[in-house]
């Protein structure tokens, strides 16, 4: 463990310094790109921002898990959830089962 742990200090410096030799601030000295998606380089003033590219799957699978979140927060407020809302909860449900892989297709099939 130790022999990894100085091996990663030894080459963390090669790392940073060929990241900025491509133009990629190390991430010490990016600032507010958690919160807002827009960061800037210490001592700049200019920002800059970064695109996340999704395949139109991905944006499918994102829309169905903020749908089915949206769904199960109203649910736990005691709210009746109308169709879309309750297809989109299964689908959530259903997506976070196939993840976990506890289960066969027949069984999530049976299930669902």
């Amino acid at each position: 463990m130790f022999r990894l742990l100085s091996k990663a200090r030894v080459l963390a410096p090669r790392v940073a310094s060929a990241a900025i030799r491509r133009g990629v601030p190390p991430p010490h000295r990016l600032v507010g790109a958690a919160t807002t998606g827009t960061f800037h380089v210490a001592g700049t003033q200019q920002p800059q921002r970064r695109h996340l590219h999704l395949s139109p799957r991905e944006l499918d699978h994102l829309q169905l898990h903020q749908a089915g979140r949206l769904a199960q927060y109203r649910l736990a407020r005691g709210l009746r959830l109308n169709h879309p809302e309750a297809v989109a909860l299964i689908a959530m449900q259903m997506m976070e089962e196939i993840r976990d892989g506890q289960y066969s297709v027949a069984k999530l099939m049976e299930l669902g």
